[in-house]
């Protein structure tokens, strides 16, 4: 050094080699004397843009004006990185501080000089600003905790496939939920997913894979879980395309859209049972008429007949032929919710126990009765003949359901129905109910068969006798009432039907007309 502090000689020679070197870096480069570590004795145009301290102002100035304590900023992007150390250079990620004082973000790398370059173990730190790229990582790593967030809390399946269709790149955890299957299978092999899609629906889908990196694709499909149970899904595809226009990966989200398929499947049935029902009501009045025509004129000829007449036998098999057509047309009036009630306020409780033995001579002997009547329940506005009949109908059809025994259990009980609940039926409302359930072991109902069992004339058990009226009676006699009865039923395991009023507010010990 000469008196004024600037360097000299082989210093001077190695320091004009330096600032050529690095004049022209976009990088930070500042030259650190070995005495104090501390002091710059050389900076760069780069250093003047990043630092915002002209050249003149750094050389000589103590570099601590430049950094930032680590405490301070321990959650500071990159600062929290550890340094490097290899040979004689040092790497870190520190915070450190412009002329302005504001902080930001650097890749600090600190070369020391050899001891022959005059600088007595100085140093080259070279200071690159990552401010904006640490903070395209971080918002990067916080929208991929977002995603993943979403991934895992969302009901349903996210997933992004190659254009092709070939490979399967991300699948969300809901996966597992939905299919049944570890995603990671799915991942590994994309056959998983072409295998569990129904035989019905696999050509299909598979040829809408085909054209999903055209424009996608909206379809609706069941597919079959390890467990053998069909659950449907809704299934939408949207390519990712780059500049050219070309589909560079395939997104995708699918839902389990069960719930919503059985429920319109249930709502379609229940107008095609209104339909049924204005029909049936129409014919069943005007065959009653007809009816009551050729039973009246029986009668009258059987009156005119002597007993011993050969004819009055023929006429009494007519007579008896229209009187059991007329409690058809009764049944279907009742289906049909056009038969003459007479409700009174009725105890469910009480009008259960008081069929208890009737209900036991019904079943067969095989057949456990299990009765359990919750007391004190608010009275229902309901035609008491009427409900028994409704209790002797499912009691009927639950001796059928289990050929080799079992058990029924009758239960009545207060019901508060939730949002949930009356979602899953048609007709049925949140709020309090009082409520019957009529629960069996036997054989079970496969879907088609509980859809249709309430219509009239539709029975499993032809060759027994069976009208296929006593469901559908029962159906129209609670319907009438102002209640709701539903089945719940699956093949190997039981049925069990669900009737439910509406409470009236009077209490009293005894039926009363209204």
């Amino acid at each position: 050094m000469n008196e004024q502090g600037a360097p000299s000689g082989r210093l001077a020679d190695t320091l004009r080699l330096l600032e050529r070197t690095f004049a022209n870096l976009s990088e930070a480069v500042l030259i650190i004397k070995g005495d104090d570590h501390r002091t710059v004795v050389e900076a760069n145009r780069a250093a003047e843009t990043i630092f915002g301290w002209s050249r003149e102002e750094l050389v000589g100035r103590s570099t601590a004006v430049l950094h930032v304590s680590r405490d301070r900023f321990e959650n500071f992007g990159a600062g929290s990185q550890e340094v490097l150390v290899q040979g004689g250079t040092y790497r870190a990620s520190v915070p450190m501080r412009r002329r302005d004082g504001t902080v930001f973000e650097a890749q600090q790398t600190v070369t020391l000089l050899d001891l022959e370059a005059g600088l007595a173990g100085g140093a080259v730190s070279v200071v690159r600003d990552v401010s904006e790229q640490a903070r395209a990582e971080r918002r990067l790593r916080e929208s991929e905790e977002r995603f993943r967030e979403i991934a895992e809390h969302v009901q349903d399946v996210f997933w992004v496939m190659a254009p092709d269709g070939r490979t399967i790149e991300y699948v969300s955890p809901a996966f597992e939920r939905v299919w049944g299957r570890d995603a990671r299978e799915l991942l590994d092999d994309r056959s998983v997913w072409l295998d569990s899609i129904h035989p019905d629906d696999v050509d299909r889908v598979s040829e809408a894979v085909l054209r999903q990196g055209e424009g996608g694709y909206d379809e609706e499909y069941r597919i079959v879980t390890p467990d053998g149970s069909v659950r449907w899904i809704w299934d939408r595809a949207f390519p990712v395309r780059d500049e050219t226009g070309a589909a560079h990966h395939v997104l995708g989200v699918a839902g389990d859209i069960t719930h919503r398929r059985n429920l319109q499947e249930q709502l379609r049935q229940a107008q095609k049972m209104e339909a049924v029902g204005r029909l049936a009501g129409g014919i069943a009045h005007d065959f009653n008429n007809l009816l009551t025509v050729i039973v009246g004129q029986s009668d009258l000829l059987l009156l005119d007949l002597p007993e011993e007449s050969e004819w009055a036998e023929e006429v009494e098999l007519i007579r008896n032929a229209a009187v059991r057509g007329a409690e058809l047309t009764k049944q279907l009036l009742a289906f049909s919710r056009e038969q003459l009630l007479k409700p009174l306020l009725v105890d469910v409780s009480d009008s259960l126990g008081r069929l208890e033995r009737l209900l036991g001579r019904l079943l067969r002997d095989d057949v456990q009765l299990v009765m359990e009547l919750e007391d004190d329940l608010p009275r229902v506005r309901v035609d008491p003949t009427q409900l028994e009949q409704v209790v002797l109908n499912l009691a009927a059809n639950a001796r059928d359901a289990m050929p080799n025994g079992g058990v029924v259990t009758v239960r009545s009980f207060m019901e508060h129905v939730d949002l949930r609940t009356a979602s899953r039926w048609p007709g049925l409302t949140p709020g309090r109910h009082v409520a019957i359930t009529f629960a069996d072991t036997g054989i079970g109902m496969d879907e088609d068969t509980r859809l249709r069992i309430f219509e009239p004339f539709f029975t499993t058990r032809r060759e027994r006798g069976g009208t296929g009226l006593g469901l559908a009676t029962s159906y129209g006699i609670v319907k009438q009432s102002g209640g709701t009865i539903h089945v719940e039923s699956e093949p190997g395991h039981g049925t069990t039907f669900h009737v439910r009023f509406p409470p009236v507010a009077t209490r009293t010990s005894e039926r009363q007309p209204v």
